[in-house]
């Protein structure tokens, strides 16, 4: 069962497999629909070199506001732990902000990359956005992607394609809540950028 109208399912092998959906709608009436896909065999290795926050949190940061922190948690989706992001602050924050620093990507290929984490939060309700943001070699902004997602108590993967401009930048990884009330922002683990294969 879903929540929303979109569904996601991750392969972990080549082959061509039958998908099924089914839809149910308030008054019990339900409609079914089926289609073949084939899935290649060829996957890109995560580019983050610490996406499950196991060992340390190197890599990252909690950039944004003055009081925004971040730590590991027991609270993981996978392994032992995760990142979480918290407002120190007795009063809203304009954003709470994990970053990865240095940035994991520092010199692009063409193609698209596979951008994605995993998040949750305590309080249901927050606006997430996860974000790359693209730089030259020198310092200056090229473009952005982004996607966002409704925080919920339980884990949820947030996740786009990010197609590069050019050849040899960077690539800055983010993810942040607005208006970060007190307390736990979000908690986040296993972090993915693919690249082109």
């Amino acid at each position: 069962p879903q929540a929303g109208a979109t569904a996601s399912h991750t392969y972990n092998a080549a082959g061509t497999f039958t998908v099924t959906v089914t839809v149910k709608d308030t008054a019990n009436l339900t409609s079914t629909a089926t289609k073949t896909v084939s899935v290649s065999g060829t996957t890109s290795p995560n580019l983050i070199g610490n996406p499950g926050f196991e060992t340390s949190m190197s890599g990252w940061n909690a950039s944004g506001r003055a009081g925004v922190t971040f730590s590991q948690s027991s609270t993981a989706r996978s392994g032992t732990f995760s990142a979480v992001i918290t407002n120190t602050n007795s009063t809203t924050v304009p954003e709470c902000t994990l970053n990865d620093s240095p940035n994991w990507v520092k010199s692009t290929v063409p193609g698209t990359y596979q951008i994605s984490l995993w998040v949750r939060a305590d309080t249901p309700g927050a606006t997430l956005k996860l974000k790359i943001r693209e730089y030259t070699s020198s310092g200056a902004a090229v473009t952005s992607g982004s996607s966002t997602v409704t925080l919920s108590a339980t884990w949820q993967q947030v996740k786009f394609p990010y197609v590069v401009s050019a050849s040899g930048n960077n690539l800055d990884f983010n993810a942040l809540t607005l208006n970060s009330a007190p307390g736990t922002c979000f908690y986040a683990d296993d972090a993915s950028i693919t690249g082109p294969p």
